[in-house]
């Protein structure tokens, strides 16, 4: 700003330098790098921590689904096996023995055929029933035993794998082999199976059309067996009777524990004409025997089945009158005593016989009683032998 002196010059004053506020000076900038280093500094235990943590998280969750993908294989796997066990030429392949089998399935082989001998033809230089090819076993006992052991792999496969993608396939695969197995337990069992599919998996393809008619025919299965009682499973009547009955034949004596508890009328009609004498004296009528050459090229013979109780000797006598008698789903194993059929199945006289190896018989026979001493005697019995008492205790 000029201003005018008395003397006519002008003298030029500075203008006056405006301070800015403390707020509003510069300050110097801070260095960035330095900065960061500084809060990787304070937070670097923190940080390393959860690293730490998250490498653990995803190699837990790594093991983890490596483990369910594997149990989910190994169910796959297990569906398959169970599958191809079913067709006879994979049996065949496999070379099974009867110990290879679980231990339900073998449990019932030997409990079934008791001992090698008690086979209807000779398995050859087999020691011991363990040792027997699978494919030895008769059909029938090869079904139910191969049923048995496909349920047991599949329930240890069930209780000791997560549910994944093949869950539903093997409870369904092991509800139809419920159903195959036949039997109350057995049908309230399958019964089960489909029952969870249907809750755990409501839109799994299994719950269409075939599971509805499944589900129906157990129904019509499980009533079935509720009206039809006779027909449960009893593989151990012997425990149950508290009659035993000694026949006494020219070649010793036979010991049969009656089965008076599950079969009261069958037994109970064998029992009445015992203590009256009927047996006594009656010829041995029908000797069924299996004759095969043995290793020193001689000729063998072995007995299937010996009948008795017949008045005239041929197998057509009867004492005068009939009762029905219980048909029991029982295995005609080695030792087995049951009636002969008079006319019709079911209705039974006096006429009886003892198996003396198992036999796949396709008609039903009542079943009363089971040899618990003499089975040697039974082996060596032929049609010209007699019996001379029978002794009820």
């Amino acid at each position: 700003m000029a201003k005018k002196r008395k003397g006519g010059s002008v003298k030029k004053i500075a203008a006056p330098i405006k301070k800015l506020p403390v707020s509003q000076a510069t300050e110097p900038a801070a260095e960035p790098a330095q900065d960061w280093k500084n809060k990787l500094q304070q937070y670097r235990n923190v940080l390393l921590v959860l690293g730490i943590v998250l490498v653990f998280g995803l190699g837990v969750a790594t093991l983890a689904l490596s483990s369910l993908k594997q149990k989910t294989g190994r169910n796959w796997q297990m569906l398959g096996n169970v599958l191809s066990a079913m067709q006879p030429n994979e049996i065949l392949a496999r070379d099974w023995k009867v110990k290879d089998l679980s231990a339900s399935a073998n449990q019932f082989v030997v409990e079934t055929i008791k001992d090698i001998s008690a086979l209807p033809h000779n398995p050859g230089k087999t020691a011991t029933l363990n040792e027997l090819p699978f494919l030895y076993l008769p059909s029938a006992i090869q079904g139910e035993a191969l049923r048995l052991h496909n349920i047991s792999q599949l329930q240890g496969q069930l209780a000791n794998s997560p549910a994944n993608s093949a869950t539903p396939w093997l409870k369904y695969l092991l509800g139809n082999l419920y159903v195959a197995e036949g039997g109350t337990e057995y049908l309230q069992k399958a019964e089960q199976q489909f029952q969870s599919i249907g809750s755990q998996y409501p839109k799994h393809p299994l719950n269409m059309e075939e599971m509805v008619y499944t589900t129906a025919y157990l129904s019509k299965e499980l009533d079935w067996y509720r009206r039809n009682p006779q027909f449960a499973l009893t593989a151990k009547l012997e425990e149950k009777g508290k009659y035993s009955a000694t026949l006494t034949t020219s070649k010793g004596k036979v010991v049969i524990e009656l089965f008076d508890q599950d079969c009261p009328t069958t037994a109970g009609q064998f029992i009445r004409l015992a203590q009256s004498g009927f047996y006594n004296g009656l010829n041995f009528y029908k000797v069924e025997a299996d004759r095969n050459w043995g290793e020193d090229n001689k000729e063998q013979s072995s007995i299937w089945s010996v009948w008795t109780g017949c008045p005239l000797g041929n197998g057509k006598g009867g004492p005068g009158s009939t009762v029905n008698g219980e048909l029991r789903d029982v295995w005609m194993q080695r030792g087995i005593v049951a009636m002969d059929n008079y006319e019709k199945t079911g209705v039974v006289g006096s006429r009886f016989f003892i198996m003396n190896k198992y036999r796949e018989m396709l008609t039903p026979y009542p079943v009363f009683g089971k040899v618990s001493e003499g089975l040697q005697v039974v082996e060596q019995l032929t049609g010209q032998d007699i019996l001379l008492d029978v002794s009820i205790k």
